[in-house]
């Protein structure tokens, strides 16, 4: 269903309706969901979910572990390699290292990601000198260029009586609706409690 609002009809090329705000044009309108099959969708469901356990490669995951810092594999002289891991289980417990096969996926968010390879002693060399640190690699961006992300609430006049607003006070539709779901995955009910609309 196409979300068309006066802001996409009066102003088209500036807020169209955008069916992928990660496309790399987010500027317009749209709306972001993670459902599958009427239910939230996540990493957690769709890669660790019980239904995966059993398949030829298993992938571990560690619970309550720490990633403090990556750890040099390659030789000197050698093109940089990052293909160990040294983590802890708890803030006084000894530390681990582990190698992988192929390759480090460092996904740690915004603040966690950033200190990780400060802790990898990769960063701004001028910075980590300054502090008695030779920097690994250089890379002056580490930690900068943060920007936070707004979120804004945004109300519709509906021309309608046939809103969401039924399921609250109309103990038979929301029956009906939720009937519906349980048994199909559709209806209004597969929709999170608040939808990821965006406006950019």
């Amino acid at each position: 269903r196409v979300i068309q609002t006066k802001s996409t009809l009066e102003l088209p090329d500036d807020f169209a309706f955008n069916m992928d705000m990660n496309s790399g044009y987010p500027l317009g309108l749209g709306e972001r969901t993670t459902i599958k099959g009427g239910k939230w969708d996540s990493s957690a469901t769709s890669y660790l979910g019980p239904q995966f356990f059993n398949r030829p490669n298993p992938h571990y995951c560690l619970l309550g572990t720490r990633v403090t810092k990556l750890v040099k594999a390659s030789k000197n002289g050698a093109p940089l390699a990052l293909q160990k891991v040294e983590f802890s289980q708890g803030k006084n417990s000894s530390k681990f290292i582990m190698t992988t096969s192929k390759e480090v996926i460092l996904s740690a968010g915004t603040i966690g990601t950033p200190q990780v390879l400060l802790n990898s002693d990769i960063g701004d060399s001028s910075e980590l000198g300054a502090l008695g640190i030779q920097a690994l690699h250089h890379l002056p961006s580490v930690g900068k260029n943060a920007s936070g992300h707004p979120l804004i609430g945004t109300d519709f006049v509906v021309n309608s009586t046939n809103t969401l607003d039924v399921l609250g006070y109309n103990e038979t539709e929301h029956n009906a609706a939720f009937k519906l779901w349980n048994s199909m995955g559709k209806g209004p009910f597969k929709l999170p409690g608040i939808a990821g609309s965006h406006v950019a």
